[in-house]
């Protein structure tokens, strides 16, 4: 079995490394190296890095030009996977591998189809789930082959929730793989339901409103940790939310009607930010210009009367 990868962030090496193990992988495709850290300093993909260590014919482009679709015909491949590679498979590219392409999604489709299904989902409450899809045309739309869901708890982060679904994600692709090697024939199913949307995120998505319930502000803050992070403003200065929680120490009692959605209270207990209908204990911080803290060591000294915007 020959295959050909197309992925680009940590969460798609996983299944490279799975499948490598399971067949041969005659091309890998991945995004351009690009400026990162402060220093903005070109570096490489997660996949591009791996690719090499193993020795892996690499292609960086950040589309499938004419160079990538005739790298990829003269791999032959069988199968195509792609695992969040940043662009679309063009339709002169989809028919290139016999078996066509499949796709490993973090959501469970037609929920949360687009670039940030992770962080979306846990926003909204639904549990951190994986598909794998037969590639189409339109986004994220193909038949499913499989997919399911995990129970990771309910103070597991976006950056937690994405490192298990890989984990889980490259074991089910490789399955599927193997099988196919064996001559197992898998017939996907047409999706169900009426599919969500996960736009790209932008630092705004993680801005808190205080104004909502408590549990939802929960799972903004766990949904957008660690990218692009949870903040609010004090004073007009941006204020990090590293951690808060957990679950079982959310206070939802009803909101102080002399206080304010984002009021902040200390008390023998910790630090609490106020919401619509309660409380929620933050453990720690980061304020602007400084390294993070526990909310205790920051509150401690500030002036009594502290209310997030």
């Amino acid at each position: 079995m020959r295959i050909v990868f197309a992925g680009t962030p940590e969460a798609a090496v996983p299944t490279l490394a799975a499948v490598n193990e399971r067949a041969e992988v005659s091309a890998v495709i991945t995004r351009a190296d690009a400026p990162t850290g402060r220093r903005r300093e070109l570096t490489a993909s997660p996949v591009a890095v791996w690719a090499q260590r193993a020795g892996l014919p690499l292609c960086k482009t950040n589309r499938l030009d004419s160079n990538a679709v005739e790298l990829i015909r003269n791999a032959r491949p069988d199968l195509g996977i792609v695992v969040a590679y940043g662009a679309l498979i063009p339709d002169e590219v989809l028919t290139i591998p016999r078996l066509g392409w499949i796709n490993l999604h973090f959501s469970l489709l037609p929920a949360w189809r687009g670039a940030a299904p992770v962080q979306r989902s846990l926003a909204a409450g639904d549990p951190p789930a994986w598909s794998i899809m037969r590639v189409v045309s339109q986004l994220d739309a193909g038949p499913v082959y499989r997919q399911g869901t995990l129970d990771l708890g309910p103070d597991v982060t976006g950056g937690e929730a994405l490192t298990a679904l890989s984990t889980e994600g490259a074991v089910q692709v490789a399955d599927i793989v193997g099988e196919w090697a064996r001559g197992v024939q898998h017939t996907p199913t047409a999706q169900q339901g009426t599919p969500s949307y996960a736009h790209k995120l932008s630092r705004a998505d993680g801005r808190i409103d205080w104004s909502q319930d408590v549990t939802e502000v929960y799972r903004r803050i766990r949904a957008m940790t660690p990218e692009p992070g949870a903040w609010t403003t004090l004073a007009g200065q941006t204020v990090k939310i590293l951690q808060a929680g957990p679950a079982q120490r959310l206070q939802v009692v009803g909101a102080d009607k002399e206080g304010l959605p984002g009021r902040v209270v200390v008390d023998e207990e910790g630090v609490w930010a106020q919401c619509r209908d309660g409380f929620l204990p933050l453990r720690v911080v980061q304020p602007a210009g400084k390294t993070a803290m526990s909310a205790r060591d920051w509150a401690r000294g500030r002036a009594h009367r502290m209310v997030f915007a």
